[in-house]
């Protein structure tokens, strides 16, 4: 798809998600139009070479192909987490509050905050807290003790599918990464990836969800070449 194409594919999807979860009567609403561009903005910045719009359309033909064929999913939940999920990226200012000073939070914190203050603003507070919940889960510090909904834990490896994807793809994904973090040296940004993927590695499960814990094996083999081609340029 094109830039063009992208953007009418995920209006259409994001506004079909919102009318279903939120009511009929915000099919026309301004403010899922208005929240779209600004999440279509976030997405379309230049820098986003892997975290972009194409992302977003990854992650939801994930969801289409994977999703659970149970009534008690909700997959509008888990569609409209994958909006928010990478709003924002990097460490984010958070706003001072009367309790403490700015201070700075992970993207993924930030991200699930912007889609909690949405989503309250439309008086759906346990939609809010459901998505923002999975816009969590996809901070890959944290443990799957922290996320206990189905939705919570299928965004997650929705996310991280990438990690088990074809090793060409794999590379690719990686090298779009690294034009994602211009400010950072070769050296300073394959240390960051060590340290990601070391972390991955050890996990006795990458992925949570039943649906995707046959990609484990996969994930973990790539993981460990990886790993391996970094500690054979350092020798080299």
């Amino acid at each position: 798809m094109d830039c063009d194409k992208n953007k009418e594919f995920l209006f259409e999807r994001w506004r079909a998600a919102w009318v279903y979860t939120l009511g009929d009567s915000h099919r026309s609403n301004n403010m899922c139009v208005g929240v779209f561009g600004t999440l279509w903005a976030l997405y379309a910045d230049e820098l986003r070479c892997y975290h972009g719009p194409l992302h977003l359309v990854e992650c939801l033909a994930r969801l289409d192909k994977f999703v659970p064929d149970t009534p008690e999913f909700g997959k509008n939940i888990a569609e409209l987490a994958i909006f928010f999920h990478d709003a924002f990226m990097g460490d984010v200012v958070q706003p001072p509050s009367t309790e403490c000073a700015l201070k700075p939070i992970g993207g993924e914190a930030a991200s699930a905050l912007f889609a909690a203050s949405v989503l309250s603003t439309m008086d759906a507070p346990r939609v809010a807290r459901q998505v923002s919940n999975c816009v969590n889960a996809t901070d890959h510090t944290r443990t799957a003790r922290c996320f206990i909904t189905p939705e919570a834990l299928f965004v997650h490896d929705i996310d991280l599918y990438c990690l088990a994807d074809r090793w060409e793809r794999f590379c690719a994904t990686t090298w779009r990464i690294r034009r994602e973090y211009p400010q950072y040296n070769d050296s300073a940004f394959a240390a960051g990836r060590i340290a990601f993927f070391q972390k991955m590695a050890e996990r006795p499960q990458i992925f949570w969800s039943t649906t995707f814990e046959r990609f484990n094996d996969a994930a973990k083999a790539n993981l460990q070449r990886a790993l391996q081609e970094y500690e054979d340029a350092k020798d080299g």
